[in-house]
Parts: C-alpha cells; structure tokens; sequence
C-alpha cells in the first residue's frame, strides 16, 4: 500500500517542476573587455521554441538583443543571442523559459560587465626598451653672409682687391720702362744739344770776329 502511495506523492512534485539555468556564457557578474560574440543560456530541461524567449538590456534598461532556443537544437534546451557592439556599462540578460513537458513558465535574469581595455603601453615606453635613434643624413650648411667665414670660404667668398687686380710689377711691363728710361734721358740729350749749339754760336762769332780783325 505505501508502495502505490510513492508515485502519487511524487507526481505532483514533477508537474510543478520548471526549467532552470544550468549554465551561461558570460556567466552570471563576469567582467569583459569587450563585447561576447553570443550570450547563451543553457536550461535544465526541453524548452518550447515558440513561447521561450532571451534578452539583452542595456545600462538604461534599452532593449538592445532579442534571442530564443536555435531552430536546429535538438535538445532545445539552450537560448542564445547576437550582440551588437557593447560600449561599458553593466547588461542585463532576461529570459523567459517555457518548459515544452508541461508547459511551466520560468522567468529570470543575471548580469555581466563590459569595462574599457586598458591600453598597452608602447613598445618605447616599455622597461628596458631602447629606442634607436633615426639616422638623419648631414645637412650642407648654407653659408650666410652675416657669419664669420672659414679661411677656405672667406678666400672665395670675398675675394681681397690684392687677388681681384693683379699688381703690375716693374719686370712685367716692358713699355713703362721704356717710358720711364725716354723721360728720363731727355733732359740729358736737351742738354748736349743746347751744349753744341752754344759751342757752333761761339764759333761762329769767333770766326767773324777773325774776318773782320784786320791782318798787321
């Protein structure tokens, strides 16, 4: 008799039975540097496609993604959805499970956190990294007119009066000699004709005088 009274007992117990999570991705508080490429939800028991539903709120309670048990599960015990790009903040997944045994109606909800990456630090800014220093090719310096010039660039730059007009020198020209040597020789030619002219003038008035001296 206690025999046929178990079943009875239990029965009642397996009608008000419902579907339970039994495992998530994310699961239930995680924190992410980014957004999940899916959020799923897997269940204790078989779930009726039609009635069962997933979603996806935001930080402001926006629905952001809406999911349900994949067409070709054939468990239909997992609910999935597609995310799109999740800036941070913290995201609340709600579900609906319809238990496809007997109809029972489950509800709930969990979160997970999506925080900023922190950036990694440059390879230059790393601990015992050494930059090499780019190799610059050596620039010609332009010579300006206000600086001081080198020995090299100041005898092309600014050439002196000494190497920009040559210096005439006595043994190189020829005719100023002949020049100086004519002026000064005419003095001394002027002098031996006046000389000879003054010894013709006297000897002519000496001859005349002669002439004119009568002969004792």
């Amino acid at each position: 008799m206690a025999a046929l009274l178990v079943p009875v007992l239990l029965a009642p117990a397996a009608v008000l039975a419902h579907a339970a999570v039994e495992a998530s991705d994310p699961t239930a508080g995680a924190t992410l540097p980014e957004t999940p490429v899916l959020v799923t939800t897997d269940f204790t028991e078989r779930l009726d496609p039609g009635l069962s539903s997933l979603t996806l709120a935001a930080p402001d309670g926006t629905i952001v993604a809406t999911g349900g048990v994949a067409a070709g599960d054939p468990e239909a015990r997992q609910m999935a959805l597609r995310p799109p790009a999740l800036g941070p903040g913290v995201y609340t997944v709600g579900w609906t499970a319809v238990s496809a045994d007997d109809g029972d109606v489950a509800n709930g909800s969990y979160t997970f956190t999506i925080i900023v990456p922190t950036p990694r630090p440059s390879a230059s800014a790393a601990p015992g990294a050494t930059a090499t220093p780019a190799t610059a090719s050596p620039a010609t310096p332009t010579p300006s007119p206000f600086a001081p010039a080198s020995a090299s660039q100041g005898a092309d730059a600014f050439p002196s009066s000494s190497a920009a007009q040559p210096t005439t020198s006595p043994a190189a020209s020829p005719g100023s000699q002949a020049g100086e040597t004519g002026i000064g020789a005419q003095p001394i030619a002027l002098a031996i004709v006046l000389a000879l002219a003054v010894a013709v003038a006297a000897g002519a008035v000496i001859a005349n005088r002669r002439r004119r001296t009568p002969r004792a």
